[in-house]
């Protein structure tokens, strides 16, 4: 029992980390807002519990103004 559920967080671990080493890169390879909308997405829909860390008004974000217009709405050639 103790084993499956170790397995089962290592591969859970496994899914954030080729998220973050996908931040992680530079240059041609560098993930663009949109790599990073999908990819947060992505997580949120295999760990719901997430959502509330990387949804647009969570507490990290300091401006929620502007997230909202810069990513969500693709609005941001009107931002001056």
């Amino acid at each position: 029992m103790i084993r499956a559920k170790l397995e089962r967080f290592t591969a859970e671990v496994r899914e954030f980390q080729k998220v973050s080493m996908i931040f992680q890169k530079g240059g041609d390879e560098q993930a663009d807002l949109s790599d990073v909308c999908f990819l947060f997405d992505s997580i949120v829909q295999k760990f719901p519990s997430t959502r509330y860390h990387l949804e647009a008004d969570a507490d990290i974000i300091i401006n929620k103004t502007f997230e909202n217009v810069k990513v969500h709405g693709g609005f941001e050639e009107h931002l001056s």
